[in-house]
């Protein structure tokens, strides 16, 4: 936990973008538009790992990543309760 704000530590991975995915949009419940992309990082490493980040709204055009970008990626794994199942979902909070 960040002791400033009570915030937990982002994780940190860094990587190269091998692919990034088309953006999807919508409109929520409650009216308000939504737009959602997705971008594969492979990190470094003797064991280099693939991993899916999910980019939202404003962040999708400030980031304009393109494959073969090296990134840093600040992300919180988020945890929700879905009809007794755990689903686990890496949303990415900065990169750079």
């Amino acid at each position: 936990m960040d002791s400033n704000n009570n915030q937990p530590t982002p994780l940190i991975v860094r990587g190269t973008v091998i692919r990034v995915l088309s953006v999807q949009e919508g409109v929520s419940k409650a009216g308000k538009a939504w737009r959602k992309g997705a971008f594969v990082i492979e990190t470094d490493g003797q064991y280099p790992r693939t991993i899916c980040f999910n980019i939202w709204n404003n962040r999708i055009d400030e980031y304009a990543l393109t494959e073969g970008d090296f990134v840093e990626v600040r992300f919180d794994v988020e945890r929700r309760d879905r009809l007794q199942r755990l689903q686990g979902r890496p949303d990415s909070s900065s990169c750079a």
